[in-house]
């Protein structure tokens, strides 16, 4: 059940966002119908959530026994509550039902710094005095904030970009310079080497291989990775389906601001970890490689294809992606393309050793490519 923006609107800290943010965040909510002596959480529990009281009251017992109470009707319920961990209380439903909403804090905080450094100061703010506690006088500062801060806070609602920490997407922003582009023009062209990365602001592309459209990218859509990072030429032509204004970073940006932030590297013996807890290794090698040497229980999905299959990546439980190839060139590339579609997804950072510590049973010559495929509802 998704919560009402409105509703949202009455927590703090979340009072004075724009509501294009707010809907963000009633989408993520979890909206839970608890009833007497149902328990929320226990004591010493550590996760990464917090809680807000719409409705009823809970109880909350410390170590000793000693019981603390919040109502649904109190001012302290706009307050969320959980947030410290771990936590030193029980907390259950004490009246006959309660209903209480659940967010990820660090969604939520990562949500309220980019809105209180860009958002317009609220009409509640708008009284401060210009002078400071201390008796200084508050001078205006240049902080360098882009003017469009719609197009910024866009930006922040995108899963490709939600989890760039704020002064990375704050000069990110500053470093995009847009570019008008017509109907029918092509952007880049398969084969050439890369020089930008693009983000749609306005309008629609296609995406083309080998002259076949393999798909389509609208706003907040993103191109030109993959040659920046691997190295390689273009692998797709991009071409505009209708006017629009396009945002490009030059290679170097991209390399300084968004790499090291989207690509997320963990060595073999984590890797293998999260393998036996359920991660899928993911091959972005060509098919070919893939029959000749992989590693145990892995997947394939050659780098050219993988924004074809990225939608049934998305529905196979939000289970971890750990992505390599032979060198990591396309695998970086791989990793980020998928962290911009907003997966759970991890490089192999040593490829070679793992290929010694996790390579599985060579395949047989008379193994098909049928057999071979992804077989990612299994």
């Amino acid at each position: 059940m998704a919560l009402n923006s409105d509703k949202l609107r009455e927590l703090i800290p979340l009072r004075n966002m724009d509501e294009e943010t707010l809907d963000r965040l009633a989408l993520k909510a979890k909206y839970l119908t608890l009833n007497r002596k149902k328990e929320i959480y226990s004591r010493q529990s550590d996760d990464d959530f917090i809680f807000f009281l719409l409705d009823g009251e809970i109880s909350m017992t410390d170590e000793h026994g000693k019981a603390a109470f919040l109502n649904a009707d109190s001012k302290q319920a706009k307050m969320p509550f959980g947030k410290l961990k771990p936590r030193p209380a029980n907390a259950v439903v004490h009246s006959k039902r309660a209903l209480i909403v659940q967010f990820n804090s660090s969604e939520i905080d990562t949500t309220v710094t980019w809105n209180e450094m860009i958002a317009k100061p609220s009409s509640k703010d708008s009284g401060l005095d210009s002078i400071d506690d201390f008796g200084v006088e508050i001078l205006d500062a240049d902080i360098s904030i882009p003017v469009d801060t719609g197009w910024l806070m866009s930006l922040l609602n995108s899963d490709a970009f939600h989890r760039l920490p704020p002064e990375n997407l704050h000069l990110l922003a500053g470093k995009m310079s847009p570019v008008n582009v017509s109907k029918g023009e092509t952007i880049i062209t398969q084969g050439e080497h890369g020089d930008y990365y693009y983000v749609i602001r306005e309008g629609r592309c296609q995406v083309l291989h080998n002259g076949v459209k393999i798909n389509e990218l609208g706003p907040l859509g993103c191109f030109g990775e993959e040659a920046l990072i691997s190295g390689n030429p273009r692998n797709a032509t991009i071409v505009m389906s209708e006017n629009g204004v396009l945002m490009r970073l030059s290679k170097q940006d991209f390399a300084e601001l968004l790499i090291p932030q989207m690509v997320l590297k963990i060595g073999v013996s984590e890797a293998i970890e999260k393998a036996r807890s359920g991660a899928i290794l993911l091959d972005v090698r060509t098919r070919d490689e893939y029959k000749v040497d992989r590693l145990g229980r892995s997947i394939n999905i050659p780098l050219s294809i993988l924004r074809m299959k990225i939608k049934k990546l998305e529905s196979h439980n939000n289970k971890p992606l750990i992505v390599y190839c032979d060198t990591g060139a396309r695998s970086s590339a791989a990793c980020f393309l998928l962290k911009q579609a907003g997966l759970d997804v991890y490089l192999l950072d040593d490829p070679q050793k793992a290929f010694h510590a996790m390579k599985a049973k060579k395949l047989s010559s008379s193994t098909t490519n049928l057999e071979l495929e992804p077989v990612l509802d299994a």
